[in-house]
């Protein structure tokens, strides 16, 4: 995956942003949680940006409910951008994943910051 940008903003929220069309694989979402462990290993609340997921692994998300990827989360919020493509389909594979693999951290969809 490329240009995915993990930093860490003023209030101390851990913002991710993917590029436009994404495909999330489990070496995505962990590329994502080697970064974020390069800026901070305390546990933070996330706000994920997401400008079209054509694609989310069964594995990926299994990863995101791990054990190991918990240790530093303890919320999520996912800002779908309504202007990119796949937006209907991108918050139904957001909801999917919260809906069948209950994350255990507060994790929600939203269509605006």
């Amino acid at each position: 995956m490329s240009k995915m940008k993990a930093y860490l903003d003023n209030e101390g929220i851990m913002r991710v942003e993917y590029p436009p069309y994404t495909i999330l694989t489990l070496n995505d979402v962990q590329e994502e949680y080697k970064k974020r462990l390069e800026i901070t290993i305390i546990k933070k609340t996330l706000l994920i940006k997401i400008h079209g997921v054509m694609a989310f692994s069964t594995k990926a998300q299994k990863f995101l409910c791990s054990s190991e990827h918990c240790t530093t989360t303890n919320a999520a919020a996912v800002v779908c951008d309504s202007k990119a493509g796949y937006f209907e389909y991108s918050k139904m594979l957001m909801h999917s994943f919260k809906y069948l693999y209950k994350p255990p951290f507060d994790f929600n969809v939203f269509e605006s910051e």
